[in-house]
């Protein structure tokens, strides 16, 4: 990836066209924060449901405001357990290139920032969650079962895969709000967003990145 990044896709393609793009400094300001809160909403979405498949095609940017609108939001449903996985290396997208964008600044202040921020105001209080889940949880059970053409399942399973779906989903959601670090308090001494901080680097480690298919273009 390194040799790639040096003499083809460097890292730096984004942030050059935006600054071009941009008539003044203020401009460039406001769209990369818009842009970086943006993200965070759609890695949470990607994480959360296990969204593949994250290709830059998939994902349209508003020049004027900064908004991302990312199509094929489809969570990863396996097709034999009917269990919502994570079936690539990476929990989202973070390429080098929207890495340099959003600036290591960025990625520890507003990206972890957002992404706690939405986490929480969807899991306190508790339990609210779950009752919004389990009527799109279950008209995805039945769209793919459907699709793979498998017998029906009788009702009392599908009531048992959507609340083992809803309750992945939400212990998902609560790692990104956050809630061990804060249950264990400052004398754990570590950061009080560490598994955000964690998903971060793992979602841009190159080992990780290399390992994605060609299509992904993991280093633009």
């Amino acid at each position: 990836m390194e040799d790639i990044a040096s003499k083809m896709v460097p890292e730096n393609i984004l942030s050059n066209f935006m600054i071009k793009s941009m008539e003044t400094y203020s401009d460039l300001w406001h769209i990369r924060k818009q842009f970086t809160l943006q993200m965070a909403a759609v890695s949470f979405m990607t994480f959360v449901l296990c969204i593949g498949h994250r290709y830059p095609q998939k994902m349209h940017i508003a020049m004027q405001s900064g908004n991302i609108w990312s199509s094929d939001m489809l969570p990863s449903l396996s097709s034999a357990t009917f269990l919502i996985t994570n079936t690539e290396s990476i929990p989202f997208r973070l390429t080098p290139n929207i890495q340099h964008f959003i600036t290591p600044i960025g990625l520890e202040g507003v990206f972890s920032g957002g992404l706690m921020a939405i986490a929480r105001s969807l899991t306190e209080p508790e339990y609210e969650l779950d009752d919004f889940l389990s009527i799109f949880i279950r008209d995805e059970l039945i769209t793919s079962q459907t699709a793979s053409r498998k017998a029906l399942m009788p009702d009392v399973q599908v009531r048992d895969l959507v609340y083992q779906n809803s309750d992945l989903i939400i212990k998902r959601a609560q790692a990104l709000a956050c809630k061990a670090e804060r249950e264990k308090g400052a004398e754990a001494g570590q950061s009080c967003n560490q598994s955000i901080l964690d998903l971060i680097s793992h979602a841009g480690n190159p080992l990780k990145l290399a390992q994605m298919d060609p299509t992904f273009m993991a280093s633009l």
